[in-house]
């Protein structure tokens, strides 16, 4: 599934193979969105728009709603985790599953 999606992703254009075809079938908006970005940009402008939507989520949407509603918890982020004092975690998650409304996106959350 991971080589499937980079393939998806970084390859210089969506193609006619069978998992090209099938993404194609089950997320036709999003293959034509990918397709067109890249003719216009080049298949590794797919990384930058991916890296600002991540970076839109989780410090924009996740740090800045944690920063608001809870301005003296502690919390870092690496990469696209949080990283939060034990008995925190049910806040991050609250805020978390608020943002993922608003952005249509589902987090995996692991606490340990």
């Amino acid at each position: 599934m991971k080589r499937a999606a980079r393939f998806l992703l970084f390859a210089k254009h969506i193609t006619s193979n069978p998992v090209s075809i099938a993404f194609q079938g089950r997320w036709p908006s999003v293959a034509t969105t990918l397709a067109r970005i890249k003719v216009n940009g080049g298949y590794k402008a797919v990384v930058g728009i991916l890296q600002r939507f991540e970076s839109a989520v989780m410090i924009g949407g996740v740090i800045g709603g944690l920063r608001r509603e809870h301005p003296d918890m502690i919390v870092a982020v690496i990469h696209d985790a949080l990283l939060v004092k034990p008995g925190d975690e049910e806040t991050a998650r609250a805020v978390i599953s608020r943002v993922r409304q608003r952005w249509g996106a589902t987090p995996w959350i692991k606490v340990g």
